[in-house]
């Protein structure tokens, strides 16, 4: 080392916001505190000191040529002063300003400036070794092109060492990296650091001529940002930066150094640094690349935005998102970047002592240097890795919540651990608990098998209210994304929430919905015992109270009323419910224990308990979605709690989100038909059935003793020897009054439990919680059953009020074994023997309700249909074995085909001739639509209050459609009728079932146009005769067929050909419709052809031939009185069709709102469900150590 053979000239040129210079501030060690303080105990003073200050200030990088500089005031009059400099580049009144103050300007070669903003704080030697490292010969070649000389940057108010940077690197990405760990503690590792791509403008000391040249720093980027581009540009025109180990400077960490992630920078910036990262990219990419980059970007900002959802951080997402998203279309602020760096680059390059003897050569061998010198992305994932395992990362000292250590407690189980594993480590649970779950669980399973062994083989559940689902993953996506209904003359209706259901029970078994279905019900009580033993540690840490909530909630008489009539939405909310409760209290009391973390991301607020929150919500979606009547209740209960609870409750504002997404489309649309919005909110999924088969509901006072269907409290049992069903019990037992004795034994002493535990003391919170809770589910209930949800055989009935009694229930199970529990207050209000009596009458009420569930499906001549619901209902079990196809294999074969006809299915009763319409392979209940069917309902299900047409519909008005059903089904059961064969084509169908009705058969079988295919499974079956088709075109999966959905025919309704669709869409080449004989298709010149569909018009229907939009034929366009137009949606083809009959032809269903619902749908679901999935440690957002931990850790030190 070699000491300075002349003397530099160093200007300290200060930065702040116009308050001036502080007087010096010192600490009681000594210690300098401030700016001015910094400068006052240098051991080697500046010879100059130089003030720039704007309220405007916001970095060292406003320290530029630019005119959008921060130290600029007046922006106007700056532009109309400017001035020519080197190069013929243009100068600013700031930057003559600069150049006056430095006395000679910035030509001399031994003028310097040191760069200090006002929130640095140099160390006493820090000027002192930075201008040693000038004169120190490291490397003969290089030493005389050293120009930039940078300083450590250490953590402000830290009394240790603490490094922010020692150097910095550009990625290819243009993030910049200091290639140091968070807050790393400077203990001379990075000494060996000397030459480097860039350092920090904090303490940079560069060489006056170059700073002068290159225009200072971009405004447009944050300040190491702007450091680091300055020092490349420098690079660029032959200038070399090195890093000085022994200077250093205090300034305060960057809002980023709060957290960390595997993925770095690429997630995690400021709004400043994320946009300067886009800005720097784009500004080095070439021009003619520049579209393709600037493209690329944004893909980059929705992975990112992506990636943080994962990462659970979705505020951190949407504000990365935003930040690159403003820096994209600022196009103004990118040109501004380019245009500086190539002015400045002009200016250096027309000095002769800086550009040589080839300024080309000088430009390209500096462009070479910065690429080599750019962070390869092995070196940068090597330091992400060791960034989240640094000393200071991840150390809160604390872990989420307190873990009990009751034996059993599961709060151990839901807490996040500071385990070194990718995933925490879960606390173990006690073996007796394990081995009475499992011996509860294998006992229900047991029974449930037996007793439901006339399904085990089925494959799917009929009977009841059960349906099938779709027999394939793409019917049931297809029909939750369609806004028709299918089994309909083309209604159009959004999909029911319960389809999303059916869509994930579809996707995990690969397309087998129906036989999910089936097994849920099957094994419906030991899965409600095995969620209800779950959230019972809510509730208690006993043992054996977790075992008898789950007795309780698996054999409630509502969820065997449920299961017995094939209500599969019930029994899967009855399910789920538990696991609901439990997950959002869980999400309350983390939300509650939460300690606030700098940064203001969510992901660092550990215990915010918005992982938690996000799987209640979208639990609640599926609760809902399987039982409607839940979700007014389910809403009310979160906002009502979240306005009771304050800070503490803000999670529960996001539980009801995906539920009213979910339901958004279905209640659009029956806004959109007018149907009752009352009806949509209490219907549930499958058949309705009259109360002839399922009964009336219950009254209050039996709903809270755990029954939905009514029962008569004067009858005796059925299950009694001298009764009509299965006969298992002393005839003594069909007395009177014994329905009431067994209700009451099965179902009041939980109650009666319930209440004095809501009355006694300990507790408060949660009793008043259920008590609450309980009343207004009471109140809903009664509501509930008195609204009119539907119609089955002309009976308008009222809500099913099965979820509703199981929710009451899972309220008086936590109230009673809250109580058993209970607290020194409960004990003093109950007395001491309170727990032990009120234990006993709880187990003789399981055991009441087990023997009267188990019994009669352990014997082995008793079938289903010989059980009734429950122990007490007089009504019969309905579910049964069924077929997932519903139709006849004919008729489903050639509705599933390319012709893809539809079924008339009609039954009789005494109300009349019933007419319904199949698609495919028969109904399903991803093709029921609540929207469609509950048209011209009352409000009220009966009584006095029950009018029709109180929707504003006139009753019996039918639309052109269904007039025209009606004339088909007239002229089948009405003898002589002769047009069966041309109305039926019309409306493409292509079978008539007869389900029901001997004299129905047989008026039918007289029909013409009609040819009987004979008795099936599913009734008698007759088919389209297809005289009126067989001269027609078609291609060859439709020939033969006796209809199709699609056709084309002439403007006077005559059909020329018939076309294959598939989920009302079309999409046919048309050089394959061959005549019968062969030929190609050939139409007669002159004449109108349209394409015909058989669906109703409506809007959002559209057609295109080779690309080509068509009309639709409307009124105006055939220049007719409207209800001159047919029914049926057509489209004019172009009158040179007829000439050659070619092209590929498309049409399909799109209305205006459609897409965007769905999409907005669909993004709000993506988004909770990647903030709910579990996450591995690694790839969480961890938190730094905080400034005032380490400020004590270094005060503790001896």
């Amino acid at each position: 080392m070699s000491g300075p053979a002349a003397r530099l000239h160093i200007a300290a040129v200060v930065l702040h916001d116009g308050g001036g210079f502080a007087s010096p501030q010192w600490d009681a060690h000594g210690r300098a505190l401030n700016t001015a303080a910094g400068l006052e105990w240098q051991t080697r003073q500046p010879d100059s000191v130089i003030e720039l200050s704007s309220a405007t200030y916001t970095g060292p990088q406003d320290l530029s040529r630019s005119l959008h500089s921060g130290l600029i005031r007046d922006r106007r009059q700056a532009k109309q002063t400017l001035s020519s400099g080197p190069g013929g580049v243009k100068s600013t009144p700031l930057w003559r300003t600069l150049e006056r103050q430095l006395g000679n300007g910035f030509a001399p070669q031994f003028q310097w400036l040191w760069i200090l903003s006002a929130d640095t704080v140099a160390e006493p030697t820090a000027l002192e070794q930075l201008e040693e490292r000038i004169f120190t010969v490291k490397d003969e070649e290089t030493h005389r092109t050293v120009e930039v000389v940078g300083a450590k940057q250490w953590v402000a108010g830290i009394e240790e060492p603490r490094l922010l940077s020692a150097g910095l690197w550009v990625t290819r990405s243009g993030e910049v990296s200091s290639l140091t760990e968070p807050k790393e503690l400077d203990q001379g590792q990075y000494d060996g650091r000397d030459e480097v791509p860039g350092v920090s403008a904090h303490g940079m000391l560069v060489r006056a001529s170059l700073f002068g040249d290159l225009g200072g720093y971009s405004p447009e980027l944050d300040d190491d940002y702007a450091a680091a581009e300055f020092c490349a540009r420098a690079r660029e025109v032959g200038a070399r930066t090195v890093l000085e180990s022994g200077a250093a400077v205090r300034r305060p960490a960057p809002p980023q150094g709060a957290m960390v992630h595997r993925l770095g920078g690429s997630l995690l910036l400021s709004h400043a640094e994320r946009s300067s990262q886009v800005r720097l990219r784009l500004s080095r990419a070439h021009l003619t690349a520049l579209p393709f980059v600037w493209l690329g970007l944004w893909f980059a900002a929705a992975a990112r935005l992506v990636a943080l959802l994962v990462c659970k951080a979705p505020d951190a997402g949407l504000s990365q998102f935003g930040s690159s998203a403003s820096a994209l279309v600022n196009v103004a602020a990118i040109w501004r970047l380019r245009r500086h760096r190539a002015a400045g680059r002009k200016a250096a390059l027309s000095r002769p002592e800086r550009a040589g003897e080839s300024p080309q050569q000088v430009l390209r061998t500096g462009n070479q240097a910065v690429r080599e010198a750019r962070l390869s992305g092995t070196t940068l994932r090597d330091q992400r890795r060791r960034d989240t395992t640094a000393e200071t990362v991840g150390v809160t000292g604390q872990r989420t919540a307190p873990v009990s250590a009751a034996p059993g407690d599961e709060d151990a189980l839901l807490e996040v651990g500071e385990g070194d594993g990718e995933f925490d480590q879960l606390p173990t649970r006690g073996s007796g608990d394990r081995l009475g779950l499992f011996l509860l669980l294998t006992v229900l399973t047991g029974i449930s098998l037996v007793g439901f062994r006339d399904l085990l083989t089925a494959g799917a559940l009929g009977g009841g209210a059960a349906a099938p689902a779709s027999s394939s993953l793409n019917e049931i996506w297809n029909h939750t994304l369609s806004f028709l209904v299918a089994d309909s003359l083309g209604e159009r209706a959004a999909a029911d929430p319960f389809n999303l259901v059916l869509l994930i029970f579809s996707a995990v078994s690969l397309g087998h919905a129906s036989m999910v279905l089936l097994w849920i019900v099957i094994l419906a009580a030991p899965l409600s015992a095995l969620t209800a033993w779950w959230a019972a540690s809510l509730w208690s840490s006993a043992s054996m109270h977790r075992v008898i909530t789950a007795l309780i909630w698996a054999l409630l008489p509502a969820l065997q009323a449920a299961s017995g009539q094939g209500r599969v939405g019930a029994v899967i909310a009855h399910i789920l419910l538990p696991v609901l409760v439990l997950v959002s209290v869980r999400a309350v009391r983390l939300h509650s224990q939460r300690r606030d973390h700098p940064g203001g991301i969510a992901a660092l607020r550990l215990t915010a308990g918005w992982e938690t929150a996000a799987a209640a919500a979208l639990l609640m979606a599926g609760v809902t979605a399987a039982a409607p009547v839940l979700l007014v209740p389910a809403v009310l209960s979160c906002v009502t709690a979240a306005l009771l609870l304050g800070r503490q409750g803000r999670v529960l504002w996001m539980l009801p989100i995906p539920a009213l997404a979910i339901f958004l489309p279905m209640l659009m649309s029956t806004v959109d038909r007018g149907s009752s919005l009352v009806a949509a909110l209490i219907t549930e999924p499958g058949r309705n059935l009259p109360t002839t088969e399922a009964g009336v509901s219950a009254p209050i006072w039996q709903q809270l003793l755990g029954f939905s269907q009514a029962f008569d409290p004067a009858a005796g049992l059925p299950g009694a020897a001298n009764t009509e069903r299965l006969g298992w019990l002393p005839g003594a037992l069909d007395a009177d009054f014994w329905a009431l004795r067994l209700a009451l034994l099965i179902g009041a002493p939980l109650v009666v439990i319930a209440v004095l535990a809501m009355l006694a003391a300990g507790r408060r919170l949660l009793m008043m919680t259920c008590g609450l809770i309980a009343l207004g589910l009471v109140g809903y209930s009664a509501l509930v059953s008195r609204l009119a949800a539907g119609t089955a055989g002309g009976e308008v009935l009222g809500g099913h009020i099965g979820p509703m009694v199981s929710a009451l229930a899972l309220c008086l199970i936590a109230a009673a074994i809250g109580g058993l529990q209970g607290g020194p207050g409960s004990h003093a209000v109950l007395g001491g023997i309170f727990t032990p009596v009120a234990s006993t009458l709880l187990v003789l009420a399981i055991f009441a309700s087990g023997v009267f569930w188990a019994a009669p499906r352990l014997i082995p001549t008793a079938e289903l249909a010989d059980r009734t619901i429950t122990a007490v209902n007089e009504q019969q079990v309905l579910i049964a074995p069924a077929a997932v196809r519903t139709l006849p294999a004919t008729a489903a074969d050639l509705g599933a085909g390319p012709a893809a006809t539809r079924t008339l299915v009609l039954s009789s009763s005494h109300e009349g001739v019933t007419a319904q319409l199949r698609s495919r392979s028969g109904e399903t209940l991803d093709k029921h639509r609540s929207a469609a069917v509950q048209e011209q309902l009352p409000l009220w299900a009966f009584g006095a209050l029950a009018e029709p047409g109180t929707n504003g519909s006139a009753p019996g008005e039918l639309s052109s459609s269904q007039q025209r059903l009606g004339d088909l089904v007239a002229s089948v059961v009405v003898p002589g009728s002769e047009n069966t064969a041309e109305i039926a084509f019309e409306l493409g169908i292509g079978h008539v079932l007869v389900s029901e009705g001997t004299a129905l058969r047989e008026a039918v079988d007289t029909a013409s146009g009609l040819t009987a295919v004979g008795d099936t499974e599913f009734g008698a079956l007759w088919r389209i005769e297809s005289g009126p088709s067989e001269e027609l075109a078609a291609p060859a999966g439709v020939v033969g067929a006796p209809t199709a959905w699609a056709r084309i025919v002439t403007a006077d309704g005559e059909p020329v050909a018939l076309l294959p669709s598939e989920h009302h869409r079309l999409a046919a080449d048309l050089s394959a419709v061959l005549l019968p004989e062969g030929g190609a298709l050939e139409l007669d010149d002159g004449t109108e052809y349209h394409v015909q569909i058989a669906s109703e018009r409506a809007a959002g229907w559209q057609a295109t031939l080779d690309g080509e939009r068509l009309r639709p034929v409307t009124a105006s366009s055939l220049g007719a009185e409207p209800e001159e137009v047919s029914w049926s949606q057509q489209f004019h083809l172009p009158e040179s069709f007829a000439e050659d009959p070619r092209g590929h032809l498309e049409l399909s269903h799109s209305p205006q709102f459609q897409y965007p619902i769905l999409v907005f749908t669909g993004a709000l679901l993506l988004i909770f469900l990647l903030v709910a999935l579990p996450l591995p440690r690694s790839w969480r957002i961890l938190p730094v150590v905080s400034d005032d931990r380490l400020t004590f850790r270094g005060e503790g030190r001896p």
